[in-house]
């Protein structure tokens, strides 16, 4: 990644969970920021997470924005904050 992308927020996803897939749709769908989306179980998700010390359990979902790691809820508002309103 680029100095530029490494910037931009990433969501960090279990890639084998139908739901989780899902949800990654509906974001793509509703942003109104570029938003990446790294599994993971790949080598870029869990290189990033190690980084911040982060113990990946693949049952959290987590985002990154500015340079820090949300995890749950906290993850899942943030995210929001970023998608056009109305979710529906």
């Amino acid at each position: 990644m680029s100095n530029n992308e490494k910037n931009k927020p990433i969501v960090f996803y279990d890639g084998s969970c139908g739901f989780c897939n899902s949800s990654v749709q509906f974001i793509l769908k509703k942003r109104r920021k570029d938003i990446y989306f790294v599994s993971l179980q790949s080598e870029l998700g869990q290189k990033i997470l190690a980084a911040h010390s982060i113990e990946v359990k693949l049952d959290t979902i987590y985002f990154k924005h500015k340079d820090k790691i949300h995890e749950r809820s906290g993850a899942a508002l943030r995210i929001s904050r970023l998608m056009r309103f109305p979710y529906f």
